[in-house]
């Protein structure tokens, strides 16, 4: 259900833009994205400050798309939000103790050290790739084009991303196990 809820602001943004215009996205994704917020008040689930980030930045964004009637704003919210991100796993790369990326997954997999940090540079580099192609589009593109670009790569992106670690674990030759292989004995009938 988390993850439906998760889903909202982008699926509200999309619908309002195919029913009506950018402008109308805009507002659907202010929307979305404080019902998604409330849910999760109601179901008391974790609110991350990385929610509370894209909230802020999809709200001063989509002000300004609103305010001064240019829809460039709402465009460069997802450039915006990945040089954020960029700049947050680079610091933690290089200044952090544990890493985001290892402290996200981790709880599923275990990997050496170094193989986190391959994983987070990988990251790195899909989301700078990513902001620099978005900032790009939203400039010299349609708004069609940009909204079709925004809807296949919501699709494509988290698939690019897990294949390109998945090419370099194996690359690699990380030796992968799973926590659930490790937390899970085998029971043996004795009768």
């Amino acid at each position: 259900m988390k993850s439906l809820v998760d889903l909202l602001p982008l699926v509200a943004f999309f619908g309002g833009f195919f029913l009506k215009d950018m402008q109308f996205a805009t507002l659907a994704l202010v929307v979305g994205l404080a019902v998604q917020i409330v849910v999760y008040v109601i179901f008391k689930w974790e609110i991350t400050k990385q929610m509370y980030a894209f909230l802020g930045i999809g709200v001063a964004m989509a002000a300004l798309t609103l305010w001064l009637q240019d829809p460039i704003f709402i465009k460069l919210r997802p450039t915006l939000i990945s040089i954020v991100v960029v700049t947050v796993l680079t610091a933690n790369l290089y200044l952090g103790k544990k890493l985001f990326v290892e402290s996200l997954v981790g709880s599923a997999l275990i990997l050496p050290q170094r193989a986190w940090r391959g994983i987070t540079i990988i990251i790195i580099g899909v989301m700078f790739f990513n902001l620099l192609l978005n900032a790009w589009i939203a400039y010299y593109q349609t708004e069609d084009f940009w909204v079709y670009y925004r809807l296949i790569k919501a699709v494509a992106n988290p698939i690019i991303l897990v294949a390109a670690c998945w090419w370099y674990i194996k690359a690699k030759k990380y030796k992968v196990e799973f926590k659930a292989d490790k937390d899970t004995t085998p029971v043996v009938d004795r009768s």
